[in-house]
């Protein structure tokens, strides 16, 4: 269903293999305070039948304005994202995931914080376990008031204020010429800082208002063949944020602390692969970008967190294979 009326609001849901969960992602968007927004579902090319289910959802529900996109192949998140960014009417543009909810006022919310020279609003996330029927709040600065672009993003980089896209609601001028990266892992990571380069101000809630759901079939331990190329996106990101931004001792900590995040995930997403020949050089060229100072800085942070990261990452640079062995044992564990 189309609307002739240009929505305030897209909402733009990439739609693949989520047939059992996607009418409780519409349900949640529907029974919104706030109505004035478009919904675009980006069809993914999945095997199973979770556009049709989705289409026949909103067709009942008859006043929700919907379309769905189509680009022909399975691109996966980021161009699913990517095309629904280019289709999108509204002013602002928020992204969800098609097995997730949001809260009754997460719409309203998030909307009334975008006065003008804002140019996002951000939530708090919870994650929902629904196998244990139990729910964690995700840590969230408590901005008291606006704070520019660049204060966020130094948070951002220092590990401070996560990055999910999804807790967002942007101005859609603040993407420009930004998109996701194509079939790369972390794309939020990759393309939060960008994003902030661009905006002026921004405000952020502490309220968890975004639910996550964390099933245990969804958590893949599989290696991502595209892994190796995430480094030059990595570098990219680093390059444009220093080309884009005074140059500060907060600013230099902060992307120290950035790649160091980035080296940890990168690196454990080989702790559960089979096949040696492909990690070897993921591991070495994570190895090959380590520095012990670095380390320290993430150490001296004193969260728990932040010490195992720095004392996995220095197993790393000692032994690829105990890293390997400790983080099947500790990660495994975490699953």
């Amino acid at each position: 269903m189309d609307n002739l009326k240009t929505p305030q609001i897209s909402i733009i849901i990439p739609v693949y293999n989520v047939a059992p969960y996607i009418e409780a992602c519409l349900e949640s968007i529907c029974s919104q305070t706030f109505r004035d927004f478009e919904i675009l579902l980006v069809d993914d090319k999945g095997n199973d039948d979770s556009v049709s289910v989705a289409d026949n959802f909103l067709k009942r529900k008859g006043t929700i304005p919907y379309r769905i996109l189509e680009y022909g192949f399975n691109g996966g998140l980021s161009v699913a994202r990517n095309c629904g960014l280019e289709a999108a009417k509204g002013e602002f543009v928020i992204f969800l995931d098609g097995d997730d909810t949001i809260e009754l006022h997460m719409l309203e919310r998030l909307y009334q914080l975008l006065t003008p020279g804002m140019d996002l609003s951000a939530c708090g996330i919870r994650l929902v376990f629904p196998e244990s029927e139990t729910t964690e709040a995700l840590p969230q600065p408590d901005y008291k008031e606006a704070i520019t672009g660049t204060e966020l993003l130094i948070d951002m980089l220092a590990g401070k204020y996560q990055a999910q896209i999804v807790k967002h609601l942007f101005r859609k001028s603040v993407f420009g010429a930004v998109r996701f990266p194509a079939k790369m892992l972390y794309e939020d990571m990759l393309t939060l800082p960008n994003l902030l380069l661009n905006t002026r101000k921004a405000r952020v809630v502490p309220d968890p208002l975004y639910n996550y759901i964390q099933r245990t079939s969804s958590l893949s331990r599989r290696f991502n063949p595209e892994l190796p190329g995430i480094f030059k996106f990595l570098d990219q990101t680093i390059g444009n944020v220093k080309a884009n931004s005074t140059s500060t001792a907060a600013l230099r900590g902060a992307l120290k602390i950035y790649e160091l995040n980035a080296l940890f995930n990168i690196s454990t997403n080989t702790v559960f692969a089979t096949d040696k020949a492909q990690i070897a050089p993921v591991l070495k060229e994570c190895r090959k970008r380590l520095k012990i100072g670095s380390l320290r800085v993430m150490a001296a942070k004193m969260n728990k967190r932040e010490v195992f990261k720095a004392g996995l990452l220095s197993v790393l640079l000692v032994s690829p294979a105990l890293f390997l062995k400790i983080g099947r044992k500790f990660l495994g564990s975490k699953k």
